[in-house]
Formats: C-alpha cells, sequence, structure tokens
C-alpha cells in the first residue's frame, strides 16, 4: 500500500449528529433561533457551499435573506471557531505509522466540506503537515460517494486505487472507494454500518492493512 486517505467527516471530526450541529452553529451566528425547519434551509446552501456552487460570501448572504438579518462580514471568522478534531492524538498517531513504514505510504484528507474551514483547524493544531494532500469537495466541485471524488485524491498523490486505503466512519463513502477498487476501512465501534468492511478501533491499527 502507497496511501492512506482519511474522510474528514467521521476520522478527523465528529459525524454523529454534524448537521444539526453545524446549522445550531449557524443559527447562533445570526442570532435566530435554532428549529428543524432551519436546519433544512441551511443544509440547501451547505451542500451548494461544498458544491461549489456557491462563494462563502453567497452563502452566508443566502442565510441572512432566509433569517431576514444583516450580514456583518464577521459570519465566518466566528464559524470557524467552532471547528473541532475528534481526536487531537491522530497526529501522532500518524507520525507513529509513517516511522514503522519510512518512505512507504502516504496520507492524505478527503473531505466533503469546505477546505477553508478544515484547513483552519487543523494549521491551528499543527496537523496539516501530516498530510500529502488535502482535498475538499468545494475546491473540486464534487462530493463522495462519487467516483470523481476519490480519483482527485489520487491524482494529487500520484497512486492508484489498489494501492490505498481508505478510512471512513460513512458506509456510502466506503462503498463508493470500494467500488473503484480501493481497500475500505471502517473507523470505529462495530455497528450495523459497519457490516462487510474491515474494521480499526483507531488510526493505530490501520498498519494491519501496509
Amino acid at each position: 500500500m502507497k496511501a492512506v486517505i482519511l474522510d474528514y467527516d467521521g476520522v478527523m471530526v465528529d459525524s454523529a449528529q454534524a448537521n444539526e450541529k453545524r446549522s445550531k452553529r449557524v443559527a447562533a451566528l445570526f442570532k435566530e433561533q435554532w428549529s428543524p425547519e432551519f436546519k433544512d434551509l441551511w443544509k440547501n446552501q451547505y451542500l451548494q457551499l461544498t458544491e461549489g456552487k456557491l462563494t462563502l460570501g453567497e452563502y452566508y448572504s443566502k442565510i441572512a435573506q432566509v433569517v431576514g438579518k444583516p450580514v456583518t462580514g464577521a459570519e465566518d471568522t466566528e464559524y470557524m471557531k467552532g471547528e473541532q478534531i475528534r481526536d487531537k492524538e491522530i497526529g501522532n498517531q500518524i507520525s507513529e505509522i509513517k516511522k514503522a513504514h519510512p518512505s512507504k505510504v502516504k496520507f492524505a484528507i478527503l473531505g466533503n466540506y469546505v477546505g477553508r474551514w478544515a484547513e483552519h483547524v487543523m494549521d491551528h493544531l499543527n496537523l496539516s503537515r501530516n498530510f500529502s494532500a488535502l482535498v475538499f469537495s468545494d475546491k473540486i466541485k464534487v462530493r463522495m460517494p462519487d467516483a470523481e471524488s476519490y480519483q482527485a485524491v489520487m491524482e494529487k498523490l500520484g497512486v492508484h486505487a489498489k494501492d490505498c486505503i481508505f478510512v471512513s466512519h460513512i458506509a456510502s463513502h466506503l462503498e463508493g472507494a470500494q467500488a473503484i477498487g480501493m481497500t475500505a476501512v471502517y473507523l470505529g465501534d462495530i455497528e450495523a454500518a459497519a457490516e462487510g468492511f474491515q474494521v480499526i478501533p483507531n488510526i493505530l491499527e490501520v498498519q494491519k492493512y501496509l
């Protein structure tokens, strides 16, 4: 194996109720009471943003129009303050794997997300240095499990699918990776979503497949 590709959602950040948590943060930006209806309105704009169909400015402006509030220009800075990594030890775990397999394996991140947001928190925690490529859907304008999403990160790494391990907590993303020939590994506790995939409890265990 030449590359380990980590799904941003579920591996780098907690994917449990992610849309609800993110939409609540946005509601707070505009001092708007959160509701399931607000989440649905927000999600439509969020998906367009992560598909590269909206700029960040357009994204905040459209949400502001929906709730009838002004845009201050400080929304994005405030929003990024809420970005958190699921496991701050992941950088040390990746470093340990690299030491055990020198010059053999590259690490990358692939995410259905906004690169600016992810890179902000990763740079703040000095995690970006662990990765050879960071690929996000808002830049490539395609989301997993579309095959083009996986192809984009492989091109960045200069590897083929058969040489890649894809680690995720999201079954549909694993299925997409598996469909193009990657080794798909489920990260987390064994549950229904893990059926049909190899399972690891933490990133260190990915060494079993290298």
